[in-house]
């Protein structure tokens, strides 16, 4: 039980630990997605021809492949802690519950 138990604290600090940064990882995805977006139509903007051509310029660009690269890369690790914390909300839970059922089983 002490295993469970020291495990059930080491994800509820995990969890206390991570607020933040998830937080911000969330806000920088969100940002660098933005970026991506006024990139793309800027360059849709500066371009002559069809908008079918100009579209596909920009999807193709330098810049445009820049910022989906920084774009994923952010997502991937925001993706990472989120799911890190979801393993430890689920460790945090189980602990809970049967620590919960122990004590009215009188185990």
């Amino acid at each position: 039980m002490d295993k469970e138990r020291k495990q059930a604290e080491n994800a509820l600090n995990f969890l206390s630990e991570s607020d933040q940064e998830v937080v911000i990882l969330e806000r920088q995805c969100k940002d660098l997605e933005q970026a991506y977006k006024e990139t793309k139509a800027a360059i849709i903007q500066t371009e002559e021809g069809a908008m079918d051509l100009r579209k596909s310029v920009a999807e193709t660009h330098e810049k445009s492949k820049q910022a989906w690269d920084k774009m994923q890369e952010a997502w991937l690790e925001w993706k990472k802690l989120a799911m890190r914390r979801d393993s430890a909300e689920r460790r945090w839970e189980d602990w809970r519950s049967l620590n919960k059922n122990r004590m009215q089983g009188g185990t």
